[in-house]
């Protein structure tokens, strides 16, 4: 919450409010109007303060005669979601609290003692401006102004557990991951970098300095997982992160049908609905067992708190497929192709065999007629030897 300064004048006007305590019409002047911007579900001050001399109200006018709370000298009286202190009162400051800014809490609300306005109070609601990042992936946190000497960055709304912070003189990352640059800050950049976003690292981020903030809240991109499997199978959701969780099941091709929750997770307490009641078991992850094809569709794991999904998972279940049984008529046919199979392995084996032989055949037939011819040839030596002695004798 921050209080804009620029107040403005407006012409006087008449307001008929209808007091829990008086009846008749109330005219004042007109007070400077303040305007107090707020983040949506941030808490929110209204200031008011001065004298008092009796009851003061703080009326929303955009609701004509709605009191939405009071003090007197005894005690004091609010609706749900605003707070008045007795103890400010009596120290003459009457400030509203809002403890969880909505859209609808948007208006114009004035603070009156009796017959007079004490102040105008218009409050603004804001969003706070998101940034999606991938898990583990790096993301810069804009903040931009004129640097007036200390900046720091904090999570969650804690001003005592700083996360990264820059002065005139240097920048100092307070916790591991988180980083300002100095030159950056010189030159009124006061960005902050993460360097690995992970699921701890989610939730509103607030850059301030002096009176002057900037609130961003850093998202995670939901896992997205697409899982095929068959049915009696088991589907595995796994459990990201340790904050309280619940389970959302859309049917397949049910376009028009509304997702359902299944299963909530504190901790380690699980809750599920009569259906699954007896199918899903909580180990380290959630186990829905038993799954079969009208199972299939779209299961999200998604935080109770503040509606993040976190895993998304895109899930497919299909028949399972038995082999068919072999038939009498196959097994003949079987039967048949084994023994052609071995009948052709046999024929090619005696061909072989029977080339074989024959070229051993012919080798031998060449190799005798060699010897022949050898043979023939040496007869005819031994012939002319004999015949040169017997001429050698007869002479």
């Amino acid at each position: 919450m921050f209080v804009d300064n620029m107040a403005f004048c407006r012409p006087a006007v008449s307001v008929l409010i209808l007091l829990l305590y008086l009846h008749g019409v109330v005219c004042a002047p007109a007070s400077a109007e303040v305007t107090v911007k707020a983040y949506l579900n941030d808490s929110a001050t209204l200031p008011c303060s001065g004298q008092h001399s009796g009851t003061v109200v703080w009326v929303m006018l955009e609701k004509p005669d709605h009191v939405v709370a009071w003090c007197n000298q005894t005690s004091c009286w609010s609706e749900h979601g605003f707070e008045m202190s007795h103890d400010n009162y009596r120290n003459g400051t009457f400030s509203l609290n809002i403890t969880a800014v909505e859209h609808s809490n948007a208006g114009l609300y004035q603070c009156l003692d009796d017959h007079k306005i004490i102040s105008d109070v218009r409050l603004k609601v804001e969003n706070i401006p998101s940034i999606n990042v991938d898990r583990y992936h790096s993301v810069v946190l804009p903040c931009h102004g004129i640097s007036p000497g200390l900046v720091t960055w904090v999570k969650n709304d804690k001003p005592s557990d700083p996360l990264a912070e820059c002065d005139r003189t240097s920048c100092r990352s307070v916790k591991e991951g988180y980083q300002m640059i100095y030159d950056q800050y010189l030159q009124g950049d006061f960005s902050l970098i993460i360097t690995e976003a992970d699921f701890s690292k989610r939730g509103n981020y607030t850059c301030q300095c002096d009176s002057f903030l900037f609130r961003v809240q850093l998202l995670i991109n939901p896992l997205n997982s697409p899982v095929h499997i068959q049915s009696g199978d088991s589907l595995v959701l796994a459990l990201d992160l340790h904050d309280p969780l619940e389970v959302i099941y859309k049917r397949s091709g049910a376009a028009h049908q509304t997702s359902v929750q299944i299963c909530t997770l504190y901790g380690r307490s699980l809750h599920c609905i009569d259906k699954y009641k007896n199918r899903v078991f909580l180990h380290s992850a959630l186990e829905l067992s038993g799954m079969n094809v009208s199972d299939s569709g779209v299961y999200t794991m998604r935080t109770i708190e503040n509606k993040e999904d976190i895993h998304i998972y895109t899930v497919n279940v299909t028949d399972y497929q038995r082999p068919p049984l072999p038939s009498p008529l196959d097994g003949k046919v079987i039967c048949i192709s084994f023994f052609l199979c071995i009948s052709v392995i046999i024929n090619v084996i005696l061909v072989v065999r029977l080339c074989v032989l024959k070229r051993q055949h012919k080798k031998a037939n060449v190799t005798c007629v060699l010897k022949n011819r050898c043979c023939r040839n040496e007869d005819a030596n031994e012939s002319t030897a004999e015949e040169q002695i017997l001429q050698t004798e007869q002479q």
